[in-house]
């Protein structure tokens, strides 16, 4: 079980991530930065100067693995506790049937480069090319690069992973 001590600093990556430390660990008070992913987490000036501090990255396996070699280089003993797996889970045939006959233009909201990876993996060739007639709002310019790499056209960038920022970015360029 995580407990905080006296003054001791947390950190998430998002939102939803520093809500689940404050139920587990009952922190009051976790720092999360504006960009929800690795580098926002890493930009933080918080993390810049680590020399000498013990850091424990609570995690799973996988991911793009930047935080601890990051953290190692500015100078701080990493600890990784692999709490979680992810684990990819396929579209479903009804997923896919949907996929295929949509007809309306459609936005892929993209948070996950990962998720993006294993989805163009596992869907048929039919399906995948009405998937890549899809908008993309990508939640970072690192995704945007990887949408943009993944044969993807129109991409706009959010200002968050938040889904309320997705969506407010979605909505923006279609008025557009």
């Amino acid at each position: 079980a995580l407990h905080a001590r006296d003054r001791q600093p947390w950190f998430a990556v998002g939102a939803s991530t520093a809500a689940a430390l404050r139920r587990a660990a009952r922190v009051g008070v976790v720092i999360a930065p504006t960009r929800m992913d690795s580098d926002g987490l890493l930009a933080l000036p918080a993390l810049r100067d680590v020399r000498g501090c013990t850091i424990g990255l609570v995690t799973a396996a996988g991911g793009r693995d930047i935080l601890a070699p990051t953290l190692q280089q500015r100078g701080a003993q990493v600890l990784r506790a692999n709490v979680y797996a992810r684990i990819a889970i396929p579209p479903s045939a009804r997923a896919i049937d949907a996929l295929r006959n949509l007809q309306a233009p459609a936005w892929l909201m993209l948070s996950s480069g990962a998720a993006l990876e294993q989805l163009l993996a596992t869907l048929p060739a039919d399906a995948l090319a009405v998937l890549r007639r899809a908008r993309v709002v990508a939640a970072s310019e690192r995704l945007a690069q990887l949408a943009q790499a993944h044969g993807f056209e129109q991409i706009v960038l959010a200002t968050s992973a938040m889904p309320r920022d997705l969506v407010a970015a979605a909505a923006q360029a279609a008025l557009a």
